[in-house]
């Protein structure tokens, strides 16, 4: 997994203000908020097969698809592909405060904005719309 570090914002991408804007990161949806995300996040790539998120490792970041495809795993079995640039993954531990439910593992070399637990649980907790929408997120695939 190779991290590309700016100053203390994410070093600048093609089209990466649309792609935050069309992220699955639950939010109230005003611009303050997806911009204080995406300053403090940072960009991964990952290569073809390798894990970004080993189930039952605390849960330290959410990450966004920016390019590429996901798999993830539960205990060995396939529960979903992330192929749409936007879609999220690492939800779950981050907001049940629970170790990791999933594996994900890259299904072709992959960019992904990763955005750490505090920054991600203030634009999502700070917002009561937000707030019900992750936990609606969470339900459907924690089951």
């Amino acid at each position: 997994m190779t991290i590309a570090k700016g100053d203390s914002q994410a070093p600048p991408r093609p089209d990466e203000d649309a792609k935050t804007r069309r992220s699955h990161v639950p939010n109230d949806g005003s611009a303050p908020a997806l911009e204080a995300v995406a300053r403090r996040a940072v960009w991964v790539d990952v290569s073809d097969g390798e894990r970004l998120i080993t189930q039952g490792d605390p849960g330290d970041r959410f990450y966004v698809l920016a390019a590429g495809s996901l798999r993830v795993e539960r205990d060995g079995t396939r529960l979903r592909d992330v192929t749409e640039p936007g879609e999220g993954v690492g939800e779950i531990a981050i907001l049940r405060d629970v170790p990791r439910t999933a594996s994900v593992f890259a299904n072709r070399p992959s960019t992904l904005l990763a955005i750490d637990r505090a920054p991600f649980l203030a634009a999502v907790t700070g917002h009561p719309d937000a707030h019900a929408a992750a936990d609606a997120v969470v339900a459907a695939r924690d089951r």
